[in-house]
């Protein structure tokens, strides 16, 4: 039966690792991977279902990060945060087809495309330009429709939407730093009816969309009202 777990994290602002991670989203996630226990193989991260949410809020910057495997924020950097975690897995269960909702979800909305780009060894070859895959960030209406389509096929039925814009990753300058992520992510709340609880539960669990290990794809869902 699988397990859920969230850890509550209040972050310490004057700490210095703190500071260093609210600016880079790669750093924050190698922090939060010391959330896990030892021994989850060559894609720990997948292998957990580890997936994270910043909220800034009126008493400071919280991280909630949810799990498939217990989570052990005392392997975080001393002084780091303090830390609550509870057992959700009971979230699972409460998953009814027809039950009102409200819902947080933190997106990274993107299209696939596919574009002809000629390789270098086309002239000599005689062979056809090969197709490249492009990822196109959306934002507006086009991830507004994305997302409505994203929590359909999870078997959630949208009945309010409202997008803002999270505070965090951070924007960062392209510069010479190519290792640097570029991605922003957009966040949604409103109220939805669950209509495919089998589909949900691997939404809440594998989270949604792209970027998981850098703050995207974690669904919470509240008992709501009927729309």
């Amino acid at each position: 039966m699988t397990m859920l777990f969230l850890a509550r994290i209040s972050l310490n602002p004057t700490h210095r690792d703190v500071q260093r991670d609210l600016g880079d989203a790669a750093q924050m996630h190698t922090t939060l991977m010391r959330l896990l226990p030892d021994g989850m193989g060559a894609d720990p991260r997948k292998q957990a279902n580890l997936l994270f949410r910043v909220e800034n809020g009126p008493t400071g910057t919280t991280v909630l990060a949810q799990a498939t495997q217990p989570l052990h924020p005392e392997r975080l950097p001393t002084g780091y945060a303090t830390a609550d975690v509870k057992d959700i897995t009971g979230l699972l269960h409460a998953v009814q087809k027809g039950t009102a909702v409200r819902y947080r979800v933190d997106l990274n909305p993107t299209k696939s495309e596919r574009r002809n780009t000629p390789t270098t060894d086309a002239p000599a070859s005689g062979r056809p330009p090969r197709p490249r895959g492009t990822v196109r960030a959306l934002s507006g209406p086009a991830a507004d429709t994305w997302w409505r389509q994203r929590a359909a096929d999870s078997g959630l039925d949208l009945h309010t939407l409202l997008p803002t814009n999270p505070a965090w990753p951070p924007r960062r300058n392209t510069g010479a730093d190519r290792t640097t992520i570029q991605f922003t992510l957009c966040r949604y709340e409103g109220i939805g009816t669950i209509t495919d609880p089998d589909r949900l539960r691997i939404a809440l669990t594998e989270g949604i969309g792209r970027a998981k290990p850098y703050g995207a794809g974690l669904l919470s869902l509240l008992p709501g009202r009927t729309p």
